[in-house]
């Protein structure tokens, strides 16, 4: 209701556009670009409003007819660099449970800790190569409508700029491994799913097409050492070892066999019965760069497993819709009586 609330805004004062941000998050970056959006209006704008300047050419006239088409004109080219996504589209159960987990993980003063460890290890740990492979099983992507699942691309961005680097610059390697869904077999197919990937996870801009690898559908599925073996022959062995080379299995299986055990490969796997992904690669990263196995004694739901297995379970608070339904329809009742 909210979100709508400041659509209608929005749209009653003919602003461009609406944002909700963290408050925590670091807004100078979206402030200037919305500044130099409202710059560039303003200035054709007050071209428009003075007809002398260009004169009343057929192409200037349109122009102040349709002021909506003008806008859009000029905001085209900032809409990327905004990565909008689309609140508003997202159904109220994901949000809260979204909000519900956030919270739960930032109140915790040992998390907070923990926080400041993490952003220790990406400075301490900047210049060195990692290989950070993120395994999800394509049906679990035509799913996420019921499982929320953080955009990497977001994930990507906020450690990079802990880190003070860019796409160039960055030396973790982050590279995903996809098995395709049972209906996607055709090369044209798998080029159209890998598109619709980059926009869902908002990687555009933030890692290069190729680094999602799609990987023929298996009955059996796929083992940590086997993908392994895989990023060792692309990347070259001297470069790829167990110490500096991590799976995150974001959705679906990846079994950790004896052979992955055996070279002390880390893998770091969400709980079945997990809702979401939230701080999962913040953990995942953290494990890698610092080779921390004492982490799991520390952050709440996290588990070691066998070998450099870590199972994670992010803490949610229950939500008891029926209530929350019973003190709406509450709520409306005295609404009306007050009416």
């Amino acid at each position: 209701a909210m979100l709508d609330e400041l659509e209608k805004a929005r749209q009653k004062e003919f602003s461009l556009a609406s944002t909700l941000v963290d408050v925590d998050a670091d807004v100078e970056g979206l402030v200037s670009l919305i500044e130099e959006l409202a710059n560039d209006l303003s200035d054709r704008v007050f071209v428009l409003a003075h007809p002398e300047i260009k004169g009343l050419t057929p192409e200037t006239v349109s122009e102040i007819e349709d002021l909506s088409a003008l806008i859009r004109d000029i905001s085209k080219g900032y809409l990327d660099a905004m990565k909008p996504v689309e609140l508003a589209s997202r159904s109220l159960y994901r949000m809260r449970r979204v909000q519900r987990s956030y919270e739960a993980f930032y109140s915790r003063p040992a998390e907070k800790t923990r926080r400041v460890t993490y952003l220790q290890t990406l400075l301490e740990k900047k210049n060195n190569e990692h290989y950070l492979i993120h395994y999800i099983d394509g049906e679990a992507v035509l799913e996420q409508r019921e499982n929320v699942i953080v955009p990497p691309g977001l994930e990507i961005q906020r450690r990079r700029a802990l880190m003070e680097v860019t796409k160039g610059t960055d030396k973790q390697h982050d590279r995903f491994l996809v098995m395709c869904p049972q209906n996607v077999v055709t090369e044209e197919q798998k080029s159209a799913f890998r598109d619709g990937l980059m926009k869902l996870w908002m990687l555009e801009g933030v890692v290069d097409r190729a680094d999602i690898v799609l990987l023929d559908r298996k009955a059996e599925g796929y083992t940590t050492s086997g993908l392994f073996d895989r990023v060792r022959a692309e990347y070259g062995e001297k470069a790829v070892s167990a110490d500096n080379t991590g799976f995150r299995c974001m959705a679906g299986k990846l079994a950790y066999d004896t052979k992955a055990e055996t070279e002390g490969l880390l893998q770091v796997e969400m709980d079945p019965e997990a809702a979401n992904n939230i701080s999962q690669y913040e953990i995942f990263v953290n494990l890698l760069l610092s080779g921390d196995p004492d982490m799991a004694s520390r952050v709440p739901g996290l588990k070691a497993g066998r070998g450099r297995l870590f199972i994670y379970v992010p803490q949610a608070e229950a939500i008891d819709f029926e209530a929350e339904i019973r003190d709406y329809e509450r709520y409306v009742r005295e609404a009306l009586v007050k009416a």
